[in-house]
């Protein structure tokens, strides 16, 4: 029966059931986790200029060069504001197409129709990929996955017809876009490689030849991403943290747990940090992993002698796309995460969906098998999607499940005080406190919840104690030039606005305090600098054009006063337009 049902239609059913599966993630809000960083505070992707499209394709963003990805949000935000559901659209739109290509990949490879349905719906529903998919901070592996996978199947498409060189040029500008939309893009051009011995192509000059672009943009793509996270400092030597006897259990523990929680994800988290090294020793768990390694390692030999091509392909598939990840040069400030295996995950599905042709016999037992697996799966991923709700329930599962860390109560205080519940945040700041008291970002955020409680005392002992931790904490400098601001303590205030800008010297917010602090004393060419400044690093800065309108004015300067006031206006300030009405007409 099923046989006479178009394909097509079984594939269209297939995608709807699956668009319907993520349906309730569009009424969930932003997580502020990242969230608040990309989209919900970034001035760069709140205005569609030319200016700012050139700043997010030539600079880093906080340790990353992503610059397709911050497009992405800045066209959302320009047709649709601050809609969190057309965010999460968006990332369940290219989920959807990235699980579509898995299903031709997976047919490529020389699996039926149903073996590649089947991966599809593992790789689509799979409660490790929630976070990808939910998270909208994530987006940057939505993005690669599709380019990526788009690029890989337009390079199969040429290996089969190398004379139609376009499609490799296709398949080159498709790996640019996903390099420009997340680094760890630079591993295409080694698994070409492997489908070019898939394929049995003989290895010879002109294959090599043909990748020397793809190489090309994989180096400097590469050294641009590792430049951007050593300069905002995500990453340092892996030497400064752990001994380098200690790198093959740190090597193998990710690779293993990867592998565990595709066959068994229970016990997910959003974090999972760096193991703790008492007396030299890792936990034990770390010494046992490297025999799964070596298992690995070695089916993947066995599978190479016997010939087994879709065996090899799974495993190397797997191991490449997380190498970028694992501990052997470098170190982050986790031990893995599930967004790491997003695209990862095709190699375990493609040995799973070998293991059914040359291992299990029975296709009955093993489609009962399978089904039950799959449901679980999915019931998994509902009762999963819950903790990307809201913030809140983000950092209480983060707090659940990292015993008692100092970090998890710091992001939970933080979203309830950014939500008005000042009591509550509070109670998990001073619990961060008590938790690790040698942070400065937890003094911080403690005294800017005493600041919007209007405990300004309170608030000054913490941003002080936060710079007796670290002297180079700028945040804290900036808000005591606020605390002092408010006192009318000016001379001091303008003292702190200037340090802060020695560790942030593109705040746009800084110079129009100093802005305000040098027109309230009649210093109005200061004035004039500080405000215009403020302008320059933020185009939109209403304020900031209103207040040097004012200035002007004072300063007889009618017609750059009226031309701030138009500009404040049309940013939407309504007290522009009456002084635009009375003194520039």
């Amino acid at each position: 029966m099923l046989a006479k049902i178009p394909l097509k239609f079984i594939l269209t059913i297939f995608v709807s059931a699956l668009a319907i599966f993520f349906t309730r993630v569009l009424f969930f809000d932003f997580a502020n986790y990242d969230d608040n960083v990309y989209v919900t505070e970034n001035e760069f992707i709140k205005t569609f200029t030319l200016e700012n499209l050139r700043y997010i394709f030539t600079h880093q963003f906080h340790g990353h060069f992503f610059p397709i990805t911050l497009l992405s949000y800045s066209i959302e935000h320009f047709f649709f504001g601050l809609n969190p559901g057309v965010f999460h659209l968006t990332n369940i739109v290219f989920h959807l197409l990235s699980t579509l290509l898995v299903y031709y990949f997976l047919t490529y490879l020389g699996f039926n129709f149903w073996q590649s349905l089947f991966g599809a719906a593992v790789f689509s529903i799979h409660p490790m990929q929630l976070e990808s998919v939910v998270w909208i901070g994530a987006r940057n592996n939505m993005l690669f996955g599709f380019f990526f996978l788009a690029s890989l199947l337009t390079y199969t498409l040429y290996v089969k017809q190398p004379s139609n060189k376009s499609k490799l040029v296709f398949a080159f500008l498709l790996f640019l876009f996903a390099c420009l939309s997340k680094s760890v893009s630079v591993v295409l051009p080694v698994i070409l490689l492997i489908i070019d011995w898939f394929e049995n192509r003989k290895l010879k000059f002109s294959v090599f030849l043909e990748k020397i672009p793809f190489f090309i943009i994989s180096a400097i793509i590469a050294y641009i991403a590792s430049y951007a996270a050593n300069q905002w400092g995500s990453v340092e030597p892996i030497a400064q943290k752990f001994s380098l006897d200690q790198r093959p259990f740190l090597i193998s523990y990710p690779i293993v747990v990867y592998l565990t929680k595709f066959i068994a994800p229970v016990f997910l988290k959003i974090n999972y940090p760096n193991p703790e090294v008492i007396n030299g020793l890792l936990p034990p768990t770390y010494y046992f992993s490297l025999l799964g390694l070596l298992l690995v390692l070695g089916v993947m030999v066995w599978g190479y002698l016997k010939n087994y091509k879709v065996l090899v392909f799974g495993l190397l598939f797997f191991l490449i796309n997380i190498g970028l990840y694992l501990k052997v040069f470098f170190s982050t400030n986790v031990m893995l995460a599930e967004r790491y295996v997003y695209l990862a995950y095709l190699g375990p599905i493609v040995v799973l969906l070998w293991l059914t042709n040359k291992v299990i016999k029975n296709k009955g037992y093993l489609f009962s098998l399978f089904g039950i697996w799959l449901l679980l799966l999915g019931t998994l991923s509902q009762l999963r999607m819950n903790v990307w709700k809201n913030g809140e329930e983000l950092f209480s599962d983060l707090i659940g499940n990292n015993q008692e860390r100092s970090a998890s109560y710091l992001y939970r205080g933080v979203d309830l005080y950014q939500k008005g519940k000042y009591d509550e945040a509070l109670l998990d700041l001073n619990k961060a406190v008590q938790l690790d008291s040698t942070k400065a970002t937890v003094y911080n955020a403690r005294g800017f919840l005493f600041m919007l409680r209007k405990e300004n005392n309170l608030a000054e002992i913490d941003f002080k104690k936060a710079l007796s931790i670290d002297s180079t904490y700028g945040f804290a400098y900036f808000n005591l030039g606020n605390i002092y601001g408010a006192k009318n303590d000016l001379e001091t205030a303008k003292k702190y606005f200037t340090k802060f800008l020695l560790f942030e010297p593109n705040n746009e917010e800084a110079y129009f305090k100093l802005g305000n602090i040098a027109a309230s004393v009649e210093n109005y060419e200061e004035a004039l600098t500080n405000y215009s400044q403020a302008i320059k690093l933020k185009p939109t800065f209403m304020e900031a054009f209103m207040n040097r309108g004012s200035v002007y004015f004072t300063l007889e300067e009618k017609a750059l006063a009226c031309s701030d006031w138009i500009m404040a206006n049309k940013l939407g300030n309504e007290d522009a337009l009456i002084r635009i009405r009375k003194y520039c007409n």
